[in-house]
């Protein structure tokens, strides 16, 4: 294995990357909106995680497989995945701020796990006692699946520390693996897991140890689906629903349980990063349009349905019973941030930015120990609440995971150049290929206020590539030289010069509120206006606005609109619009066979971002509201 680097994706010698990624070790957040994430995940979410394993009995689950406790399976069948993301989101936290009080306790939980590993190299705690004689019978039972995270956490604890206890114990699984299943294994055996997963969590590894044989296994789990071989899922769910309708290379429309569809197409990407195939390459692509252009929320989450957890048909995309799952909306910001590595492509970081903001973000209160599984765009009824926890708890691990890996989100290089994706108060150090480190600081207090500062700290002479978000109407540059130039949305400006240690940068972007509309085929946002301001989406919420209903807030086209700072949520920027407010006069019946007749007064409202909703309580939300 070659020298260590802390990445999250690793593309450096991915012979098809456009882009190399940059360290998570190489940033160091400074003051501000995700500095303060970050130490909440390590602080909080991670600890409180921690206890809820340990109470659940997931933890116990593998003590008594390794005969450390004499307690009975508890939970579901996947539960071990939860330990695993548990312990990537650790690994991650200790590549990016190193704690040795973290990095006992995550070795003490490594010790627990590789008890329960056969000598075989199988390791499942649902299947290693009672059920022993039920492994790999049930291709929907998630074996696979927990092992693709067991390999995750596994690479990314080996990034984070250099240890080898955790990748030693994914190195004995991935090639029981290999030895059980496809053209090449002792067996000959055809299967694969109904929950994609393990497909790049193999090539990862392959990345991490060069063996060729993982990324083969890959594909092999890409190339055998689609033929039958998992049949109807759970009996009843039918085949579309864990991706076996077709072969991945003809599959044009996403379908199916939207985050088995979106680990999948992580998967594809990272094969076709490895080994370039034409086919994949078509399947992305239309995979990523019919998401994008008929299958998305305006939040960026993704899955409309509670059957099956899926997409559902184009524009089906219910507001109170929006689904979107906070997996799905992770799985879109894992799988675009591949296809960013492999294109070079704006519109992937632009949709990594709104994703985390307006479909990641919401999931988790600001406190960092609650979560939502579904994020509704409307509650009429002030139903919703985020919970501790859940039966089903893949959702708060993969935040957490998320979260602490950041960093490693925000930068990639490539041919003597830097690419800054998001912006974000840091200083960095970057090598870039055949150079030096290129060391440089990002000042900002973005996404709040539209100037963005980056100082070169070094002198060098390299090119800077600046993502422009494709929403900024209005964008200027502003050289050393005090040059001032025009940048157009949705692209990266790229500045190639000699770079003096002192140099500023100066990036302005237009952050003025503005409209959004839904495509008429969206039949519950007709006649509807959503707010943005910058990468944000707005929400009305009632904390804001007592006595109103959102059904009732009506907005004129010329509706004047004003950003303010807000009393409660410290240096975020609210909306306050010149509204106006309905009144039904008559009929009071639920149905009428005359047409109802209400007034309308003027009436202010107030939207606060989406993603701080519901952290004063339960209370009625909107994110869509009545125009006029």
């Amino acid at each position: 294995m070659d020298k260590i680097s802390k990445v999250v994706v690793d593309t450096s010698n991915s012979q098809h990357a456009k882009l190399r990624p940059v360290p998570i070790d190489s940033t160091k957040l400074q003051q501000g909106f995700w500095q303060e994430k970050l130490k909440v995940t390590k602080t909080v979410t991670i600890t409180t995680q921690y206890e809820q394993i340990e109470a659940t009995g997931r933890l116990d689950n593998f003590r008594r497989v390794a005969g450390k406790k004499d307690v009975p399976f508890q939970g579901r069948y996947y539960n071990d995945s939860d330990v695993y993301k548990w312990m990537e989101a650790v690994s991650w936290s200790l590549a990016y701020d190193y704690d040795p009080d973290l990095d006992s306790l995550l070795d003490r939980v490594i010790e627990d796990v590789a008890g329960a590993q056969w000598a075989d190299g199988y390791i499942n705690t649902y299947f290693s006692l009672e059920r022993a004689d039920q492994r790999w019978t049930n291709f929907d039972l998630h074996e696979m699946y927990c092992g693709g995270h067991l390999i995750q956490a596994a690479v990314a604890h080996y990034r984070a520390t250099g240890k080898t206890t955790l990748l030693d114990v994914a190195l004995r699984f991935a090639d029981h693996l290999c030895d059980t299943f496809g053209p090449s294994s002792k067996h000959g055996r055809d299967g694969t897991d109904g929950h994609p997963e393990i497909e790049m969590a193999l090539v990862e590894l392959y990345r991490t140890t060069g063996n060729n044989r993982y990324l083969e296994q890959a594909k092999y789990f890409v190339d055998v689906r689609g033929h039958g071989i998992l049949g109807s899922a759970y009996g009843h769910m039918g085949s579309e629903y864990h991706q076996d309708h077709k072969p991945f290379r003809e599959m044009r429309e996403i379908v199916g349980h939207a985050v088995r569809a979106l680990y999948l197409n992580c998967g594809s990407t990272d094969i076709e990063l490895e080994q370039h195939d034409e086919g994949i390459r078509q399947s992305l692509h239309a995979l990523w349009k019919d998401m994008t252009t008929r299958k998305m929320y305006v939040t960026g989450g993704l899955g409309s349905r509670y059957e099956g957890e899926s997409f559902g048909s184009p524009y089906e995309l219910p507001n109170a019973r929006a689904y979107c799952e906070t997996c799905a909306a992770i799985a879109s910001i894992m799988w675009n941030w591949r296809l960013l590595l492999l294109e070079g492509d704006p519109k992937y970081a632009d949709l990594i930015e709104h994703t985390l903001y307006n479909a990641v973000l919401p999931s988790i209160a600001q406190s960092g120990d609650k979560y939502f599984y579904e994020n509704p765009l409307a509650d009429y009824y002030a139903l919703h609440t985020r919970s501790e926890w859940f039966e089903c708890a893949c959702c708060p691990p993969n935040i957490a995971r998320l979260i602490a890996s950041l960093p490693g989100y925000l930068y990639s290089t490539a041919n003597k150049a830097v690419w800054i994706h998001q912006y974000v108060p840091s200083i960095n150090r970057v090598q870039i290929e055949g150079e030096d480190e290129l060391e440089f600081a990002v000042e900002t207090n973005y996404p709040w206020e539209d100037e963005i500062r980056i100082k070169i700290l070094t002198n060098m002479h390299c090119t800077l590539n600046l993502r422009i978000p494709s929403w900024s109407q209005s964008s200027e540059i502003t050289l050393p030289n005090n040059e001032h130039l025009q940048a157009a949305g949705g692209n990266y400006f790229t500045i190639e010069r000699h770079w003096n240690a002192g140099d500023l940068l100066t990036l302005r972007l237009d952050l003025s509120p503005q409209r959004m509309y839904a495509h008429p085929y969206v039949d519950e946002d007709v006649q509807k206006v959503v707010f943005t301001r910058g990468p944000i989406v707005f929400c009305f919420e009632d904390v804001d606005n007592k006595g109103l209903d959102p059904r009732d807030v009506l907005i004129p086209e010329n509706a004047q609109v004003a950003d303010f700072p807000h009393s409660y949520f410290q240096g975020v920027r609210a909306l306050h619009i010149q509204s106006m407010q309905r009144h039904l006069i008559q009929p009071q019946t639920l149905y009428s066979r005359e047409i109802y007749k209400y007034d309308v007064v003027p009436q202010e409202c107030v939207l606060i971002p989406y993603f701080l909703w519901n952290n004063r309580g339960k209370s009625r939300m909107s994110v869509w509201l009545n125009r006029i």
